[in-house]
């Protein structure tokens, strides 16, 4: 013989302080235990120079930060601060890179000389 329940009576209870689609729910109650400190976008300099070469490589290749990410390995976030010109990819990441798009790593520098961007 099945169990007969009764529907829960949920007037009563209040979800107080969240809400399913509010990520930083949190955030108001305890406070950040860090001070927020936001991603400097650099207008100019070889980041921004190399990024900005890098992205007109992807995207002439037609792949999107993800196809980049399950072709080669290369993690998207990592991807997207090279772009931006927040990180300076490694040696080793270049010639991956490099690898990737089947760019020599001495074109992509040569393009990045010349880019707008690229200003020492």
């Amino acid at each position: 013989m099945p169990l007969k329940t009764k529907p829960a009576d949920h007037s009563s209870c209040e979800n107080v302080g969240y809400h399913p689609l509010v990520y930083n729910h949190h955030i108001r109650e305890t406070g950040p235990a860090m001070p927020f400190r936001r991603q400097v976008q650099p207008k100019s300099g070889p980041e921004k120079a190399f990024g900005a070469i890098l992205r007109e490589i992807r995207q002439t290749a037609g792949l999107s930060q993800m196809d980049v990410y399950e072709h080669f390995g290369i993690d998207r976030t990592y991807l997207s601060a090279i772009e931006r010109g927040v990180q300076s990819p490694t040696l080793r990441m270049i010639v991956r890179l490099s690898k990737a798009f089947a760019v020599a790593p001495s074109d992509m520098m040569k393009r990045m000389e010349r880019s707008r961007f690229y200003k020492v």
